[in-house]
């Protein structure tokens, strides 16, 4: 389990991929023309509308790529409003998935928000239509931009109502929609990140489970409250890494450690009392284990160990504090019994 410190760390790394992608969009949106022009090269044999097609296609893949990213590295939302409830950290801005025991998800938000952005950033990646006007074609807009998502199991698809004239000479060419397919779909995260949510607000996380999935989760202690949680997979973006961040805070959900029961143990003389104990906790990583009086041991797995007890009855605390000072205790007893005998206490 990582620690604060730790989140801290892991937060910068997100915020890491967000300059990158910014700075990806930046330089898209300066070098559209060239890589249009060295990547999608037509032929001039073909006709007007192909070319503004393919164009337009490839403006709105690159927006929606761009868009994909912010979606991940934020939880589920680029644009924060009065219904928004994320964990702002000095590094973040994270969606809380799950807060006071509801779920803050929303495939609405997702397509709302991812909707908004495509069309607020088509403008820059298409360059007021430089590379058709340095050919002698002028493009002007004509009526309102809007755009319809689907966001499926594999694919997102696009439809783009974008009315444009096209001149080219004596010859005009309308062209009012545009469409483009996307294969990649959030829906995968969303989902999981949605099971995790459900099953640790229900008290019934099953971490080696989840482990299963084809993505790495990582959970990251944020404070008493507060958990940040990631889904990294390696190849999920068209073979790229792909990283999904969101927060689930809710204190009745941070749970203290619990010791299950130790039992009272009869030994003889010489005998070593040891004892492997269990702890349910779901930061069982940070788990701290301390006993009284001092003549037991403890290691830091939690097995507890007495040497060399003489004859006489014992009573024994054993605490458990997980990293977010939570702790649960629980007393046991040895005996120890005058003379010796071979039969090993286990």
């Amino acid at each position: 389990m990582l620690k604060r410190g730790q989140v801290t760390v892991f937060l910068i790394i997100g915020i890491i991929i967000l300059f990158i992608v910014g700075s990806l969009l930046w330089f898209v949106n300066y070098n559209v023309t060239t890589e249009l022009i060295d990547q999608y090269e037509i032929p001039a044999s073909l006709a007007l509308k192909p070319k503004i097609d393919l164009f337009m296609a490839n403006c709105l893949l690159q927006t929606m790529r761009e868009g994909m990213f912010l979606l991940g590295v934020q939880g589920g939302i680029i644009y924060p409003d009065g219904n928004s409830a994320y964990l702002l950290t000095e590094n973040a801005l994270i969606n809380y998935g799950y807060l006071n025991g509801i779920s803050q998800f929303s495939e609405a938000k997702i397509e709302q928000d991812l909707r908004i952005f495509i069309i607020r950033s088509l403008p820059s990646c298409l360059h007021n239509f430089t590379f058709f006007r340095e050919q002698g074609i002028l493009i002007r807009q004509e009526g309102e931009i809007d755009l319809n998502l689907r966001l499926r199991e594999h694919l997102t698809e696009a439809s783009l109502t974008y009315p444009l004239i096209i001149q080219s000479g004596e010859d005009e060419l309308r062209i009012n929609s545009f469409t483009a397919r996307l294969p990649f779909s959030l829906r995968k995260y969303f989902n999981l990140a949605e099971v995790i949510a459900q099953e640790y607000g229900a008290g019934s996380f099953n971490f080696p489970e989840l482990a299963r999935q084809d993505a790495f989760i990582t959970i990251m202690p944020y404070d008493k409250t507060t958990t940040v949680f990631s889904i990294y997979d390696q190849d999920g973006y068209l073979k790229s890494p792909y990283l999904f961040l969101f927060a689930i805070r809710d204190n009745v959900l941070q749970k203290p450690p619990e010791i299950e029961f130790i039992p009272d143990a009869l030994l003889k003389e010489g005998e070593l009392f040891i004892y492997d104990t269990t702890v349910a906790s779901f930061d069982e990583r940070s788990l701290q284990f301390a006993v009284e009086p001092s003549f037991f041991l403890v290691s830091n797995d939690g097995v507890i160990e007495g040497k060399s007890l003489a004859a006489g009855e014992y009573t024994a605390i054993l605490t458990a504090r997980d990293g977010s000072g939570q702790e649960d205790q629980q007393s046991f007893t040895v005996i120890v019994e005058p003379g010796t005998r071979t039969v090993d206490s286990g």
